[in-house]
């Protein structure tokens, strides 16, 4: 829904990049190792083949191969059984006869200096979606295979790209208590209602937002820690979010990248007089979409159950509208007259409005929870002579 600015994000992104990519690369050089030592040990042969064969190579290779095993964890931080299982029908399936590849896709994400690496980890949401798109055509026997295989693809990226052993882990030189502090993000940019601030008492990690993954982890592993990938957001819109798939199947709104802007807005409905006297059973909140040509702001709408959400706020609604019968234009001029009245120093009426109202203004609207709501409201109230009397008459039609 919050368009985060990008002033506030584009110093952070090339530190993330710098502390992950290390860990990351040592993880793709540990399968590249496991590679060279299958091809040199089995010299072309299967590992059915290896299996038939009792002799010293077939257990010199089974013990090369637990020994990298073995030492995976001071690499990437993981027990690697459930992938990694040299006597598994999937990874003699899935990885050894496809080894070659397998060798050429690991290369092909180091070369050139880790050039495409860097690309996945730092690259806008859209690039991503095209690199995603380049990764299927140039190894379409990797990404594109049966559900069971699919699952074996990306348990291996899980491993490679690794969130849990990165961002969830208090130890890691770099985790989500630092990225979330960098950023110092405040507001769940999908909903604008929670605040999530990040906590550290006493060098005591305490709470921080949790890190949606706008193209699900599950699907797409290999973005597991790209940074525009990781947008903090609050238990609830990251549950509710979960697994839809916002790259294939629909286009969400990337907080990133754009908001609801002046495409969609707050607005109420007054149901009786009620309403003027702060009773929130008596309004209404509504959202109201005046532009949406890629279906994006609907999407995020049904995604995140906005309208059925802030529907639950109208007791700020309510509020603002008896503040309003309380402050009309002329109470604030007579305000403004008492205030200025023998002082060098002159308030203006918006000064005054803005006070009375707890203005939000674009550049507050991230930092405050329901800020949009807020300022949407307001907006339509603000300097309207008629506010009141245009509310009756559209009440006395009914």
């Amino acid at each position: 829904m919050i368009h985060i600015p990008k002033l506030l994000i584009e110093d952070v992104v090339e530190e993330h990049i710098n502390e992950v990519l290390p860990y990351i690369v040592n993880g793709i050089k540990f399968f590249i190792n496991i590679i060279v030592t299958i091809k040199n040990a089995r010299l072309q042969c299967t590992l059915n083949e290896l299996k038939v064969n009792l002799g010293v190579d077939k257990r010199r290779y089974i013990a090369e191969l637990n020994c990298i095993r073995g030492s995976a964890h001071k690499v990437i931080n993981i027990k690697h059984d459930t992938v990694i299982d040299f006597d598994n029908r999937k990874f003699n399936n899935y990885f050894i006869s496809k080894i070659d590849l397998y060798h050429k896709f690991f290369k092909y994400l180091l070369k050139n200096n880790n050039k495409k690496l860097k690309q996945i980890l730092k690259s806008e949401p859209y690039r991503l979606e095209r690199i995603y798109d380049g990764l299927e055509w140039n190894f379409d026997e990797i990404f594109f295979v049966t559900n069971d295989e699919k699952k074996f693809v990306c348990d291996l990226l899980s491993i490679i790209f690794n969130y849990e052993s990165v961002i969830n882990n208090k130890s890691s030189k770099w985790n989500g208590y630092d990225l979330a502090t960098r950023l110092d993000i405040t507001v769940c940019p999908y909903c604008n209602r929670s605040y999530i601030f990040t906590v550290i008492s006493r060098d005591k990690e305490i709470v921080r937002p949790e890190f949606d993954h706008f193209y699900c982890k599950s699907l797409y592993p290999i973005f597991s820690l790209s940074f525009y990938n990781l947008i903090p957001s609050c238990s609830i819109c990251n549950k509710k979010k979960s697994n839809t798939d916002f790259l294939k199947k629909q286009k969400g709104l990337h907080p990133y990248y754009e908001g609801y802007g002046n495409n969609a807005f707050f607005t109420y409905e007054i149901k009786d007089l009620d309403t003027f006297e702060g009773e929130k059973e008596a309004v209404k909140v509504k959202l109201q979409i005046n532009h949406d040509p890629d279906g994006k702001i609907s999407i995020n709408n049904k995604v995140f159950a906005i309208s059925a959400i802030y529907e639950y706020h109208n007791d700020i609604v309510a509020d603002l509208l008896y503040r309003g019968k309380t402050y009309t234009k002329s109470v604030i001029e007579d305000i403004v007259e008492t205030l200025n009245n023998g002082e060098s120093t002159k308030v203006s009426e918006e000064e005054v409005f803005n006070l009375i109202y707890n203005y939000s203004s674009d550049e507050d609207i991230p930092k405050r929870s329901l800020g949009k709501l807020h300022k949407d409201i307001v907006d339509r109230m603000k300097w309207d002579v008629s506010f009141f009397s245009s509310a009756h008459m559209s009440l006395s039609k009914k």
